[in-house]
């Protein structure tokens, strides 16, 4: 079946319940790419603790930090607001802090 940029492929939202956590973090990170692009955000905002626990724990995956980091980026560019829910952004801005001192 063939993706579209509308609409949320149904092996990525209802495999888990759609909660990444219980996908093997060796391969998440080579769909959330396909994730970020998709015009429905839901199922990213609905993953957003773990994208913002993959960006700044302390793991060697790299990869997986980095497209944690993109769909981040991406979510914030269509919903300014969406790392104050939970204050998500308090641990971003500890890791940008970490990162740059």
């Amino acid at each position: 079946r063939e993706l579209s940029a509308g609409e949320t492929p149904y092996f990525f939202r209802d495999n888990f319940g759609g909660n990444f956590a219980h996908y093997d973090q060796n391969k998440v990170k080579y769909f959330l790419p396909v994730l970020s692009e998709l015009n429905n955000s839901k199922l990213l905002i609905q993953n957003i603790s773990n994208l913002v626990s993959w960006f700044v724990g302390d793991g060697d995956n790299l990869g997986l930090r980095t497209v944690a980091l993109s769909n981040l980026i991406a979510l914030v560019q269509r919903f300014p607001n969406v790392l104050d829910k939970d204050k998500h952004i308090r641990p971003m801005e500890a890791k940008f802090q970490q990162l740059l001192t």
